[in-house]
C-alpha cells in the first residue's frame, strides 16, 4: 500500500499483475513498449498493494502456497530461498 506521503501526493500505482506476469507502467521509460509498459514473468506473483482487489494475496496466502513448502524443505536440510 501507499505510505502517507505517497497518498498525500496522490500517487498512482504503476504496477499491475496478470497471473504470473508483472506489468510496469511508465510512459517516460524509453526502453518500454509503445504503451510505456514492461512485462516480466515469474513462477509466482502475489499482489499485496490493495486488499480490495480480487487477486490480493495476504501473508497467509503466500505462506500457504510457498512458505510452508520452503520451510519443510529447510528443516529437511535443503537450502531454500524465497
Amino acid at each position: 500500500p501507499f505510505n502517507a506521503r505517497e497518498a498525500a501526493r496522490g500517487c498512482r500505482c504503476c504496477v499491475d499483475m496478470e497471473g504470473n506476469r508483472v506489468i510496469l507502467n511508465n510512459e517516460r521509460d524509453r526502453g518500454a513498449n509503445e504503451d510505456g509498459k514492461r512485462f516480466f514473468t515469474f513462477d509466482h506473483c502475489y499482489w499485496s498493494h490493495d486488499r480490495s482487489y480480487d487477486n490480493y494475496a495476504s501473508q497467509a496466502t503466500v505462506y500457504n502456497e510457498l512458505g510452508k513448502f520452503a520451510l519443510d524443505n529447510a528443516v529437511s536440510g535443503y537450502n531454500v530461498c524465497l
